[in-house]
């Protein structure tokens, strides 16, 4: 069964080539990559948002390090959730595995083996149909619960592992969302933004990001996101629309560590939520 792997891309080629680079270094057979690309001029207000250059190269690297890919490319920006929505939306319509990638993360030279495992070995259990890694973690809970899974109902999503068409209603909610704000530019647009987002969600302003959404989206859907204990992957991104090097220095993200193991795809993985 071919695995579809998505990777979101817009104006960070300093980042993608770190991703990808260590995509590179897990086997990818029976593996499709697919970079979506977003683009330079904002559909809602013409402005400029990114410089072209940049958006050239997000392509270009991509097409030098996995040159069998295949780029989806926005005319204009549409803004990281309407990208994410064709990301998940396409490897929903394509594939039964897939592997949906933010720009700035570094994943394990066997997560992309140990996240198809993961959904296969876990298939028969119909509250578990999607799986990440936290960013950082202790080493305490390295050292003890290397081999562990466990709820993670705050994600991360940003490498998000899953399987159609149990992903199903997440994507109906996600959509949702997407269709409200469509009117509107997250950048300039935040009153109306902020004022639509609170009649979706029943006049709480719960959500200020795509990856806050795509949370939301598991927990009204009653999908129940899952993920490896120890770190198998971090962010590089310390400079975004809602990132900062002093917040990625706070939350702890400057300690993550990618924890390789080897012998991870022989070992069966247990549940740690009881611990």
């Amino acid at each position: 069964m071919r695995l579809g792997i998505g990777i979101l891309g817009w104006n960070r080629p300093y980042y993608l080539i770190e991703t990808l680079r260590a995509l590179r270094d897990n086997d990818l057979t029976d593996c499709d990559a697919h970079l979506f690309q977003d683009g330079a001029v904002c559909r809602v207000t013409g402005a400029v948002r990114a410089e072209a250059r940049d958006i050239e190269a997000d392509v270009a690297v991509f097409r030098a390090m996995l040159p069998g890919g295949t780029i989806h490319q926005h005319e204009q920006r549409v803004g990281i959730a309407e990208n994410r929505l064709a990301q998940l939306g396409y490897l929903s319509e394509h594939y039964d595995l897939w592997l949906a990638l933010e720009d700035d993360v570094v994943v394990s030279s066997q997560y992309v083996a140990l996240m198809r495992n993961l959904l296969e070995d876990w298939a028969g259990r119909d509250n578990v149909g999607a799986f990440s890694s936290p960013l950082w973690a202790e080493q305490a809970v390295q050292e003890r619960l290397g081999y562990h899974v466990s709820e993670r109902p705050n994600g991360p999503v940003s490498v998000l592992a899953t399987r159609t068409p149990w992903f199903a209603p997440v994507l109906d909610r996600f959509r949702q969302y997407c269709e409200v704000i469509r009117p509107y530019e997250y950048r300039d647009g935040w009153p109306e933004y902020q004022t639509a987002v609170r009649q979706l969600f029943g006049g709480q302003n719960i959500v200020v990001s795509s990856d806050g959404t795509l949370i939301w989206a598991f927990q009204a859907s009653g999908r129940r996101l899952w993920g490896v204990v120890s770190t198998r992957a971090i962010t590089l991104g310390r400079d975004g629309t809602h990132m900062t090097p002093e917040i990625y220095q706070r939350v702890g993200y400057a300690a993550g560590v990618v924890h390789q193991h080897p012998e991870e795809l022989a070992v069966p993985f247990v549940d740690a939520t009881p611990l």
